[in-house]
């Protein structure tokens, strides 16, 4: 994870530094604002750390064995849509924890803090197109891969909670800021939950682009229509307390595997660089952009 992290940010730095070489005005120009975030989103990591992360692990071995995508157990329609509404309740809810969180620090900042997802939301039809490639296919295909598939595989010898709450804790640092924490680590552990029950990443890959689709692109499709917002809205709202009963109902028939070695996961050289350097990165993020 250090080793990806690294290259990320270099592969990051080098991409800023050639296309403000090569094309200054799609650098700076705000009217490519959102373009170029995503751009300095996919290519860095999709082109650059992740092939370098798979060659270093021998991921590529685990990617291409069709090991990641063996069904062990079906998801059925009910099961997905059940899923989708408890992640529906935990983000909501954890929108609003972070909200107060964030609400906090800016006054201590003196500034607001922007959630930096909102600044993404696609405002032209090319624009659209991009984010839409970027969040509901490329995102959740690799990101699924990446910290379902690979990771847990790698965690699964220290107990299916060990492999689940580490791969969901890496997974919310490695979005490097505050507003997607909570949430992206509480949608982590059911990811990850559903992989291990399943044995494949493809349930998760659905359920990832579900999720960023009717949180990153409905909204923009809702923001040009009062009532198609508040039809949202409502829709919104009905799933968030379909997944509050879901929780009550589950909870109790939920069994994890309890996890052993827990402190490898937080004593390991690597993995200390890397918590050190996603933390910084959080905060840089908070107190100075």
């Amino acid at each position: 994870m250090t080793a990806l992290f690294w290259v990320l940010q270099a592969s990051s730095l080098l991409l800023v530094l050639l296309l403000r070489a090569v094309a200054p005005g799609f650098a700076t120009d705000p009217a490519y604002a959102k373009l170029y975030t995503v751009v300095l989103s996919i290519v860095p990591l999709y082109f650059c750390a992740l092939p370098v992360f798979l060659a270093v692990t021998g991921g590529f071995r685990t990617l291409f064995s069709r090991e990641l995508f063996a069904t062990r157990e079906k998801m059925s329609g009910r099961a997905f849509l059940k899923s989708f509404t408890i992640m529906m309740f935990f983000t909501y809810v954890l929108n609003l924890l972070t909200q107060i969180v964030t609400a906090m620090l800016s006054a201590v900042k003196g500034s607001e803090i922007v959630n930096p997802v909102t600044g993404m939301l696609p405002s032209s039809a090319v624009e659209f197109v991009v984010l839409f490639l970027f969040s509901c296919v490329a995102a959740p295909v690799m990101e699924e891969i990446l910290f379902r598939g690979l990771i847990i595989h790698g965690l699964k010898r220290f107990g299916d909670g060990m492999a689940i709450f580490g791969s969901a804790l890496i997974f919310a640092l490695f979005h490097g800021n505050l507003s997607q924490f909570f949430y992206t680590f509480a949608i982590g552990c059911i990811f990850g939950y559903i992989y291990l029950k399943t044995g494949t990443v493809k349930y998760s890959i659905y359920l990832h682009m579900l999720m960023n689709f009717f949180g990153g692109i409905l909204p923009s499709l809702a923001a040009n229509s009062a009532l198609v917002a508040a039809a949202y809205s409502l829709v919104t709202i009905g799933l968030v307390i379909w997944g509050f009963f879901n929780v009550i109902v589950d909870v109790k028939h939920l069994k994890i595997e309890s996890g052993k070695n827990v402190g490898l996961l937080f004593r390991a050289p690597g993995m200390i660089v890397f918590y050190v350097c996603a933390l910084l990165q959080i905060v840089v993020t908070t107190f100075v952009f």
